[in-house]
């Protein structure tokens, strides 16, 4: 009899021991709730930031928000469609209101940098070996510009002005003594008659190298 009472006693302390260990493992639970709720519903700052806007991060879309993640990469986030991109370099703001669709600002051409009527409506763009020639093409009232002796066929890295890199397409060819000739368009104003962005089909001849 006293050995059956130790076993019962023995069971007793283990049920106990079980019974503190889900308390303090539901606490526990409970107190990690309790903080990602307080995280995800004040203004002031977390315990534990994992990412923040950077501009260290800044691809020059302005229709992405680029994050710096634990201080170690950069990571972009497409913003929702139909949100201004109101800091975008491509456009003339005063004619438009250009909107993110899909990541890409697009506007009506009309208000486009890259629209003309005449030559001098064309913005100049310089490139890091000097001037670039521009021309309003008729009767699709875009703006080219030429580069020769390029001897790359990296063209966006020849111009020399970073934040609108973004903003040009551009075509290569390799000429007989290989030093190679550029020629550029805004992207919102490309060589086609119309006035809306081009869809992937129309934009295949169109040859894009990013750095």
């Amino acid at each position: 009899m006293l050995r059956r009472f130790k076993n019962q006693s023995i069971d007793s302390e283990g049920i106990e021991s079980n019974y503190f260990k889900f308390i303090n493992c539901y606490l526990i639970t409970a107190c990690l709730i309790l903080l990602l709720i307080f995280c995800f519903t004040t203004n002031d700052d977390c315990p534990v930031v994992t990412i923040e806007l950077d501009p260290i991060c800044d691809d020059c879309n302005s229709c992405t928000d680029d994050y710096l993640e634990s201080g170690l990469y950069c990571i972009s986030k497409t913003k929702k469609n139909n949100v201004e991109c109101n800091n975008d370099l491509c456009f003339n703001h005063s004619k438009c209101t250009p909107m993110c669709n899909y990541g890409k600002c697009i506007g009506p051409k009309a208000c486009c940098k890259g629209s003309c009527a005449v030559t001098n409506d064309c913005p100049n763009i310089t490139s890091i070996t000097g001037s670039i020639s521009k021309i309003c093409l008729d009767p699709i009232f875009s703006c080219a510009y030429y580069l020769a002796f390029t001897h790359t066929s990296d063209c966006l890295s020849l111009i020399a002005d970073k934040d609108i890199r973004n903003c040009l397409d551009f075509q290569y060819s390799a000429t007989a003594d290989l030093d190679g000739f550029c020629q550029y368009n805004w992207k919102c104003a490309p060589f086609y008659e119309g006035t809306s962005e081009p869809t992937e089909t129309e934009n295949i001849t169109l040859v894009v190298y990013k750095t």
